[in-house]
């Protein structure tokens, strides 16, 4: 397995979203993932991912269809399971080397169910990036909070709640959201949130295809060695 194949893979994929709409493809998928397996549940966001990448935008002119995306699912499957530090030692001691941080979450993040209710995805998040990273001791000094708010200009607290408080809402509202009115549900609920900060997060976890590819490329993986992992941003 080498960056080639990778290579290869992707545009096998690319080639399969050529002129699919990205909502046919998210329609599509809302149908099959309850056909999924807990192992199989992260392909809903390595595909998505690619969808955004590679698709065509959806017309609101135009009716959504479903179609079989069971050889696109493949390919993406096969694609995100060929991480070099599964089989590759040398890499594997490089990266967990570098900081413990990246082997302690890295380690718990395959211990956990990647398909879980919406309560346990936001304790967990809380769990994996704010609570063990703030109990850890780097020897280099990292500070996952500090490196966190330098990104998102919030913690990671503030961040998580607005995603699940956003989350809980959406799904309530057949996903429509106005800023305004979830802010001031949110302050008669007695959580305080300060508006610049849930503008600041909402900002970052909403975003059409344009503006979200802007986004993964500024803070995709660089590293080659790592290109299958999933980074959404």
């Amino acid at each position: 397995m080498n960056s080639r194949y990778l290579d290869f893979l992707e545009s096998k994929i690319a080639l399969e979203f050529k002129g699919v709409k990205i909502g046919d493809f998210l329609y599509s998928l809302h149908f099959i993932k309850g056909q999924m397996n807990d192992s199989q549940s992260f392909l809903i966001a390595g595909s998505t991912l690619f969808a955004i990448k590679y698709c065509a935008p959806s017309s609101v002119s135009q009716p959504i269809k479903r179609f079989n995306i069971n050889n696109i699912l493949n390919l993406c499957q096969e694609y995100y399971l060929s991480d070099p530090i599964l089989f590759d030692q040398d890499l594997r001691h490089e990266f967990l080397d570098q900081n413990p941080i990246f082997m302690i979450l890295r380690t718990m993040s395959n211990q956990f169910n990647f398909s879980s209710g919406c309560i346990q995805e936001s304790a967990r998040s809380l769990f994996l990036y704010s609570e063990i990273p703030n109990q850890l001791k780097s020897p280099s000094g990292f500070n996952f909070e500090e490196k966190f708010k330098l990104l998102t200009k919030v913690s990671v607290l503030d961040f998580v709640s607005v995603g699940f408080l956003v989350f809980v809402a959406a799904s309530q509202s057949h996903f429509q959201i106005n800023p305004s009115i979830l802010l001031k549900s949110m302050k008669k609920r007695g959580i305080n949130l300060s508006r610049d900060t849930f503008i600041c997060a909402f900002d970052q976890i909403s975003a059409d295809q344009a503006k979200f590819m802007s986004l993964y490329q500024k803070r995709k993986i660089k590293t080659n060695a790592l290109r299958c992992t999933i980074s959404i941003p």
